[in-house]
């Protein structure tokens, strides 16, 4: 049976809902007149600091309270600011754009801690006179707020494996199973490797990355979501494929908490051994799982419903929205992806969300969000 929350000010958010409001439908609210009514101070009466300056504290929160993937971009060298809530108990990066704040993830911190750091992000929105987007929400913190003004559109959902109960056996796992004997069968070998100690390592991970980009130059996106495998190599764990004397295909994790790591990135090289990606991953799970770690994440997944064949996990939308999508479905090939991740059957899957305030597409709020998630 379908779930179905009432609220949120402006819309109605269902399980998993397709994308198709139109934009004439989201209504004419006045920028200007809600950030009357939510207005609490000046912009400088926020708790706000430069996350290269707070690392120490945002890690250790991120230590013990992270859940989601990415959230560690946090620490990245990017130039995220952190919004923090009470006594520093929680954290929320956001990006200052020219006309719209946009948060990243959860906020990292004690649950019940989450409303009122969006509530504050939300009046720091309105004190300095932007939009506020909230990307890559959990369904669960998307519940929790009040009913006063976000408008949420679905993302896609995020999947996690419990490493308890994990496994390839059966029937759901053949299909992996295969691609593994392939590449075994073929000369591949995996293993997880340190190319901080190993100079011939870090040359091969250059190489087999440079490769994977020239397939299609569109890889080369710097934004904070880019491909750069050896950037901050000390908090990553790197898995080859190796066969004929190179690297075959490349995994890079990335820590979640104490508890979980990230599948982050997933590089091959165009003409590599089939199955490699999947003896990658079998690889990664397999020593994470020895070393009593309790979830592995696969990431944001794009317009990914478990429910639906992998030959519809399409998006379905119209209007400027479904042309901004479509440029991204284009560069970073969601349809792909969708298809390679549906093969892992996942323990759980947590829908993800985008909130805006106040719930109005400008094509600045558009340009903002673009200029984040994509730079030449």
């Amino acid at each position: 049976m379908s779930t179905t929350i009432e609220g949120l000010g402006l819309a109605r958010l269902s399980w998993r809902p397709p994308l198709r409001s139109r934009l004439a439908e989201w209504g004419s609210l006045s920028l200007r007149r809600l950030s009357r009514s939510l207005r609490r101070g000046r912009a400088d009466d926020f708790d706000i600091t430069a996350s290269r300056d707070s690392r120490p504290a945002a890690a250790e929160l991120l230590d013990r309270f992270s859940t989601l993937s990415g959230q560690v971009h946090a620490l990245s060298d990017d130039p995220w600011q952190l919004l923090w809530g009470r006594q520093r108990r929680a954290f929320l990066p956001m990006h200052v754009g020219s006309s719209t704040l946009i948060a990243w993830r959860d906020p990292v911190g004690p649950p019940e801690d989450a409303t009122e750091v969006i509530r504050g992000f939300q009046s720091y929105a309105a004190a300095c006179g932007k939009h506020a987007v909230l990307l890559g929400m959990g369904r669960s913190v998307v519940e929790s707020l009040p009913q006063d003004g976000f408008r949420s559109v679905w993302l896609g959902a995020e999947p996690f494996y419990d490493l308890q109960t994990w496994h390839t056996r059966g029937k759901a796992g053949e299909e992996i199973r295969q691609a593994c004997n392939h590449a075994r069968k073929h000369g591949g070998s995996a293993r997880e490797v340190y190319p901080l100690r190993d100079a011939d390592i870090r040359r091969g991970i250059e190489d087999v990355t440079e490769a994977w980009m020239q397939a299609r130059p569109q890889r080369r996106n710097r934004s904070f979501l880019r491909t750069a495998p050896l950037e901050r190599a000390e908090q990553r764990r790197y898995f080859v494929v190796e066969g004929d004397q190179r690297i075959e295909s490349l995994l890079v994790c990335s820590r979640v908490s104490q508890r979980g790591q990230y599948l982050q990135d997933l590089v091959r090289r165009p003409d590599a051994l089939r199955g490699s990606h999947e003896l990658n991953i079998v690889t990664a799970m397999t020593i994470f799982q020895s070393e009593g770690l309790e979830f592995v994440t696969g990431g944001i997944v794009p317009f990914y419903d478990p429910n639906r064949p992998r030959s519809e996990q399409r998006p379905q939308i119209g209007g400027i929205l479904g042309k901004v999508i479509g440029r991204f479905d284009h560069l970073f090939r969601f349809s792909g992806l969708q298809q390679f991740r549906g093969k892992f059957a996942p323990s759980r899957v947590v829908d993800i969300y985008a909130l805006l305030w106040p719930g109005i597409l400008t094509p600045g709020l558009l340009r903002d969000v673009c200029a984040l998630l994509w730079r030449r």
